[in-house]
């Protein structure tokens, strides 16, 4: 995933350490920027138990679980709260603000959370956004597809 960020690539080191995820950097490739002094290319090694090979050039590794990802994100908008995730017009995840509200502030802390597993079994109500069912007592949470496109007419205004 394509991050455009201001921290240099030993301060996303420094994050990656920070957010206390036994991941690693398969990918830290340092691109141009347009909206940011830096955009890295990065991929994520960890323990979500998936051999990557053939998605999409990615290499033979297991890439790190969405709770991964969400810590090391975290991490790093601790350190930059501007930087962006994705595309630079149509962002993942466009600052850290965004990224909280899109993972119902799982990661504020830049850690890992205590009810971490390697795979959510999402389910989607309608009114309530996506939610973990996988096991009993997992908090992890995403909003709605409506409370998404709500948010997004309101940041446009």
């Amino acid at each position: 995933m394509r991050l455009h960020t201001n921290l240099t690539a030993e301060q996303i080191r420094i994050a990656l350490r920070a957010s206390l995820t036994m991941t690693h950097f398969e990918t830290l490739s340092h691109h141009g920027s347009r909206t940011h002094d830096h955009a890295f290319e990065v991929r994520l090694g960890g323990s979500g138990g998936r051999n990557n090979t053939g998605l999409y050039g990615a290499g033979d590794y297991c890439g790190a679980t969405w709770d991964e990802w969400g810590a090391v994100m975290g991490a790093i908008y601790m350190l930059d709260p501007a930087a962006r995730w994705g595309g630079a017009k149509n962002p993942q995840y466009a600052d850290a603000e965004d990224f909280h509200f899109k993972t119902r502030n799982r990661f504020k802390a830049g850690i890992l959370p205590a009810d971490t597993h390697a795979r959510h079994k999402w389910v989607y109500a309608e009114r309530d956004g996506f939610y973990c069912s996988h096991k009993a007592g997992c908090t992890a949470e995403q909003p709605s597809y409506h409370e998404v496109k709500a948010r997004r007419v309101l940041v446009a205004a």
